[in-house]
């Protein structure tokens, strides 16, 4: 296994959790793909961000998460390296201790991974780019007045199942 696979197993196995309040430490896919790219980075690979739009209500959810007020249509992070000449996806979302409830991603170093969520639509590499940028404060606090009752609640039901899973 190459340090590059190592890397990925260990920044996917930090157990997924969006952060409910501003300057937490971010577990979800944002803040699991900044540590990625930063590894990547150091090892001299070419990395760029790619956000893409999904609806909750697309994932294989309990309906007890879903009928909590929420915006059903939201953005992913993950990542593509440049390996061999091409652009290659990588998405280290899902932890493993996961694997019943959620597509939980193993990754070669070579090809391209699955993505986490089923997407709707990929903004191009510069837009992502820029809504990266642009994470302020104010953005997150009022994602959060909309959605942090669901987020709360979707982090506790991870936690649940991991509980319960033998992979933990």
């Amino acid at each position: 296994m190459s340090n590059l696979q190592k890397a990925f197993i260990e920044i996917r196995d930090i157990p997924y959790g969006i952060p409910l309040s501003y300057g937490t430490e971010d577990r979800g896919c944002t803040g699991k793909h900044k540590k990625f790219f930063e590894i990547l980075k150091k090892d001299g690979y070419d990395v760029r961000w790619r956000v893409c739009v999904f609806k909750w209500s697309n994932l294989s959810l309990p309906e007890n998460l879903l009928i909590i007020p929420h915006d059903d249509s939201s953005t992913h992070a993950y990542l593509e390296v440049m390996i061999n000449g091409d652009w290659k996806k990588v998405d280290a979302t899902w932890d493993k201790p996961l694997k019943n409830i959620l597509p939980i991603n193993e990754w070669d170093g070579v090809s391209n991974t699955k993505i986490a969520v089923p997407v709707i639509s990929t903004y191009s590499p510069e837009k992502s780019l820029s809504i990266m940028e642009n994470g302020s404060r104010e953005i997150v606090e009022a994602g959060l007045k909309i959605n942090g009752k669901f987020y709360e609640s979707f982090n506790r039901w991870l936690e649940e199942v991991r509980l319960k899973s033998e992979d933990r």
